[in-house]
């Protein structure tokens, strides 16, 4: 046991540095602070960020705390930890605990309902999500835990410039979730983790010259970073992470029909105003999806594009001069949306005003871009609404281009319950338009209903064959179901058709002077709906969603064409549908734009997160590996000598924490190694005879002693006993993060002629 004076002294020491590291201390908490307020928008208020700080403030000081009374460093995180669940129970679930902080059987009962609410919520809001309970309490632990790691990163095992991938990875959230990629959280977290920087090593007296190193190498990786986030493609508004069947909020739109999570929250955030000079209802189309493999129907691989410009006008396919057509002119003015999917009416064959770099979908009509965004558009569509007769329809002959047959491609392995109710819906009808009209009244007739809850109470969601099976003997669904149910059944009937994604016409608020018809589409009026292909006509939608959208005139029942012009633009479906419990086709697509932008845009944030993580993580160690490697080569090929030999000698000392000080001679510096190591005498021999080396160079007239190749053997032993002798937080130190290549010194003249 050591002596009483020993053991005073070794605490007085502990609580000396103890009391350095509350700067680092508070440099964690700035750090964890700013990271986490960057969620900003994923959560309404501040409730939220309040607690999770205040949390996350007590697991800090707690931790700092007890270093202070003197004990060892590791202490503090268990400490702080402990705390940090005290004060969550007294937060979140008093009444469980005993004396209301001491979690007792109660409490994990009540944590678990708390997670369990969390993540029900998150699974049903939208951005910005309401911060209820649940969601309270899942940040609070999950800074919690960020706390605790911070202080056992950066204090207890002093590796300060690891919690830069944490609090970046906070940081980016809002970015992959919402695709709102705002700067200013990002650069306050980038000054927060400078300011880390510094001040760990500051207190871990390091010289001013290395402290520049660090942070100029912190600054070039933070900058890069900032800069590969904003010029990388992708961060258009749309979510960047790829899950097929992701549970998030969301707000842009998605590419497959997966619609069920999204019906079942919370809407009504106005997405973009328009004018127009129409009195007709207008459906504002997203993307148009043609491919259907049996599970879900998504956009076929090549569509033809043609890069977007002003002064691009497109013919609309299909139609043939014969077709009645009304021009349309539109003004949009996009509020709260944020894609890479533009509103337009269709069929839009000009648009302008529009910035950025986007491409039209020659055959869909639509616009999108890799890069660019819909949010703060203003622009201008021009088109025309399809007028075609009846008449014109039902005698539309079923001869389609080559391009348009592939539309009628369905997969084997069919429920028989579809060409079952097609045949009977279908009986003694031959032409198309007959076809498509009856199956459209089928569905909205009032035999079936429209439901957001229905199809997770009976057990069924999506929009594939079985899922459609069910649909069919249920009646009941959302618009999905309704729109992929009429899209299989007319190509089954050998009618193309396909199923477009957009918005409803929304909201009318009057009229502007020139009685322009002015209307507000919010989350709300996303929708789905059926487009069938007609012979010298194109592709026309029909509506069978109950209770939802517009029938357009050439689909509506005789003696309901007086009543055209009294169909609301937007029904509001709490009225027209009595049965309907959730929000009203809100994000009706939304996590199908979601995932075909993901298909790509994650490729090219992985390659920007992946150059950040090379110059942190990888080109440090790199350069060390291959200037070590390149002195022993030119020490054995006799290239280099003594000087070389000593150089790497300290470089590996002070990757490890041990290297010579700007005054030491090289015997100093030799007889601090022996201190600090437990050289065996093969070891010391091979330190002797580097020292021996080295002075003879620097001092004696001729040079004498061992050789280049001896000189090389005696480095690697002498660096194999600092290895070993050293801390594992060193050795991991001194691989990623070497000091003798984020602080270079001036090289001697004979390493520069050597090359090493």
């Amino acid at each position: 046991m050591p002596p009483v004076d020993e053991r005073m002294s070794r605490r007085r020491g502990l609580r000396r540095e103890a009391a350095r590291l509350w700067g680092l201390t508070a440099a964690l908490f700035v750090l964890l602070a700013v990271s986490v307020s960057a969620l900003g928008p994923l959560l309404q208020g501040i409730d939220w960020w309040t607690e999770a700080v205040v949390v996350a403030a007590v697991i800090l000081a707690a931790s700092a705390g007890v270093r202070s009374t003197g004990v060892q460093p590791g202490i503090g995180t268990p400490v702080g930890l402990a705390a940090g669940l005290l004060l969550v129970v007294l937060i979140h679930a008093p009444t469980s605990g005993f004396a209301f902080i001491v979690p007792t059987g109660d409490t994990v009962v009540a944590f678990r309902d708390l997670m369990s609410a969390g993540f029900e919520s998150v699974y049903r809001q939208s951005t910005p999500a309401e911060a209820d309970a649940g969601i309270r309490f899942l940040v609070t632990v999950a800074v919690g835990i960020l706390a605790v790691l911070f202080d056992l990163i950066a204090v207890t095992l002093r590796q300060a410039a690891f919690v830069g991938a944490l609090a970046a990875i906070v940081a980016v959230t809002p970015g992959i979730v919402t695709g709102d990629v705002l700067i200013w959280p990002l650069g306050l977290c980038a000054v927060a983790y400078l300011i880390v920087l510094w001040v760990d090593t500051r207190i871990r007296r390091t010289s001013q010259r290395r402290s520049r190193g660090v942070m100029v190498i912190g600054a070039t990786a933070v900058v890069g970073a900032l800069v590969l986030s904003v010029a990388a493609p992708g961060f258009n508004g749309a979510a960047l992470i790829y899950a097929s069947s992701g549970q998030v909020a969301l707000q842009g739109i998605s590419p497959l029909v997966d619609l069920g999570q999204d019906l079942r929250q919370p809407g009504g955030v106005e997405q973009f105003r328009y004018i127009t000079n129409t009195t007709r209802p207008l459906y504002f189309r997203l993307l148009t999806l043609d491919r259907f493999d049996g599970t879900t129907w998504s956009p076929g691989d090549d569509p033809e594009t043609q890069e977007y410009s002003p002064d691009t006008v497109l013919p609309v396919p299909g139609l043939d001069a014969a077709t009645p057509v009304e021009p349309v002119e539109t003004s949009v003015d996009i509020r709260g949306m944020r894609s890479r999917w533009l509103p337009v009416p269709f069929p839009s064959v000009q648009v302008t005003g529009v910035d950025g770099r986007w491409e039209w979908d020659v055959d869909g009509l639509t616009l999108s871009s890799p890069v660019s965004s819909t949010a703060g558009q203003e622009y201008v569509a021009e088109g025309v609404s399809l007028r075609p007769t009846r008449e014109q329809l039902a005698t539309s002959r079923g001869v389609f281009p080559a391009d348009v047959q592939a539309y009628l491609d369905l997969p084997e392995e069919m429920p028989e319950i579809i060409q079952r109710t097609l045949d009977e819906v279908t009986a003694g009808l031959t032409s198309d338009y007959d076809k498509a009209f009856a199956l459209q009244q089928f569905f909205r007739a009032g035999e079936f209903a429209y439901s957001e809850e229905a199809p997770v109470e009976q057990g069924y969601d999506g929009d594939g064959y079985g899922v459609i099976a069910t649909f069919l003997e249920k009646k009941s669904g959302y618009c999905v179901h309704f729109a992929s149910a009429m899209a299989i059944m007319s190509r089954l009937a050998g009618i193309p058709a396909r199923v477009s994604l957009g918005y409803v016409p929304g909201d009318r608020l009057g009229s502007t002077a020139d009685q322009r018809s002015r209307y507000s589409v919010a989350t709300d009026d996303l929708h789905a709906w059926p487009e069938l292909y007609f012979s010298g006509v194109g592709w026309i939608p029909f509506e069978p969603t109950a209770g939802r959208g517009v029938v357009p005139e050439y689909a509506l029942q005789v003696q309901d064409e007086q009543e055209v012009e009294e169909v609301p633009a937007a029904p509001n479906p709490a009225t027209t549908a009595p049965q309907q419990t959730g929000a009203p086709e809100q994000h009706a697509g939304t996590q199908r734009n979601e995932v075909t932008e993901r298909e790509t845009a994650p490729v090219l944030l992985g390659w920007a997160l992946a150059v950040v993580a090379l110059v942190l993580f990888v080109v440090p160690g790199a350069i060390r590996m291959t200037r070590r490697r390149a002195r022993l080569r030119a020490l054995r090929g006799g290239r280099a000598g003594p000087r070389v030999a000593w150089q790497d000698l300290d470089d590996h000392a002070r990757d490890l924490g041990r290297g010579a000080g700007s005054a030491d001679t090289p015997r100093a510096f030799a007889a601090a190694l022996e201190r600090h190591a437990r050289f065996q005498d093969a070891e010391r021999t091979a330190l002797g005879v580097l020292l021996d080396a080295v002075e003879h160079e620097r001092f004696a007239a001729s040079r004498a002693g061992a050789d280049g190749p001896a000189l090389a053997d005696a480095v690697s032993v002498v660096g194999r006993a600092l290895t070993r002798e050293a801390t594992p937080a060193a050795r991991v130190r001194s691989v990623v993060f070497p000091a003798s290549v984020l602080t270079p010194r001036a090289l001697p003249a004979e390493q520069r002629a050597a090359g090493v």
